[in-house]
């Protein structure tokens, strides 16, 4: 108490609680127990068969979920545990599963790049592409899917024949919104990862979209140029190519377009909240990656590409997600 130390360990009680309860949260919901737990209370033993748990001489599984009822997530009565608070409850709805995969992505990835920092600085040591989750990547950021929908309905005709590429193209969300918009649109869709790509395909083939959309494992930029595309697009993705090769890689873009033809990027930039300033430390410590852009920045690589009249628009007031429209 004298040398301060009490009133130290106070002061840390409220964040180490915020900490505990994110990583928490995290687990329960990538390992379906807010899920299990959202059809109602269930047993320890219940809890454990969900989990797969065969044997646990320490008891382990009792005193993780005794951290969620120690820090108000869930509750316990009559040897039945469930879900306690607001955002328990809140997160477990299937409804909110682009907000939950935020909270995994924080209390994982996010809070290695935030922890880690200090050290890459001085050592310049680097993240690999390969820690990153893309399925994880895909939910999470179905959370701005409506305000990236507005920016395809800006490019992509109501009627007529259309054809676009996507690159990045994720759980092919807006691949569908596009192809919902005009049913005379077909696309070409590509993604690096594999396990995202089967996932595309299986989504479009339950929308009914397989024979209008391609669905391609690669590198955009490893890939022969089509010439002929009315539309580009490019979704939450110029932070996976390092600065100084983001003129390049519009370049590559330009020769896929027809003559006329359009450029759509949506992307978070630099000076929004802290969200972003976590995804631009992220881009610039992981291998073949990059900080987030500049707007004027980002409208001038475009334009040196060789495009025309590029243009910003913010798509969330108060923070940095903008779409950017240019022509070939």
């Amino acid at each position: 108490m004298l040398r301060g130390d009490l009133r130290a360990a106070l002061a840390t009680l409220r964040p180490v609680k915020q900490a505990q309860r994110l990583a928490f949260l995290a687990g329960a919901g990538r390992a379906g127990v807010l899920a299990q737990l959202r059809e109602g209370p269930a047993t320890r033993d219940a809890i454990a068969a969900r989990l797969g748990v065969r044997e646990d001489p320490d008891d382990a599984l009792s005193s993780w979920l005794s951290i969620g009822v120690q820090i108000g997530e869930l509750s316990l009565r009559d040897g039945r545990y469930a879900l306690r608070s607001r955002l328990a409850r809140t997160l477990a709805d299937p409804r909110h599963d682009a907000v939950l995969g935020i909270v995994e992505q924080s209390a994982g990835l996010y809070h290695r790049v935030i922890h880690e920092a200090p050290e890459r600085f001085a050592s310049g040591a680097k993240l690999a592409l390969a820690d990153v989750d893309g399925a994880l990547v895909a939910r999470a950021s179905r959370v701005i899917e409506p305000l990236l929908f507005e920016a395809v309905d800006e490019v992509v005709p109501e009627r007529g024949s259309f054809r676009l590429l996507e690159v990045g193209c994720g759980s092919a969300t807006y691949v569908r919104h596009a192809a919902a918009r005009n049913p005379a649109l077909t696309a070409l869709a590509l993604d690096l990862d594999p396990v995202v790509v089967d996932a595309a395909r299986a989504n479009l083939a339950a929308w009914g979209l397989a024979e209008r959309v391609e669905v391609a494992c690669g590198d955009v930029l490893a890939r022969p140029a089509e010439p002929g595309f009315d539309l580009v697009t490019l979704h939450n993705l110029i932070y996976y190519f390092p600065v100084a090769t983001r003129v390049g890689v519009f370049e590559k873009l330009r020769a896929f377009a027809k003559p006329g033809g359009a450029l759509l990027v949506t992307a978070t930039c630099r000076g929004g909240s802290v969200v972003s300033d976590v995804l631009s430390l992220w881009g610039a410590h992981t291998q073949g990656c990059g900080r987030l852009p500049d707007v004027d920045e980002l409208i001038a690589q475009i334009e040196r590409a060789g495009w025309h009249t590029a243009a910003a628009r913010r798509l969330m007031p108060g923070d940095s997600v903008y779409r950017f429209i240019a022509r070939a």
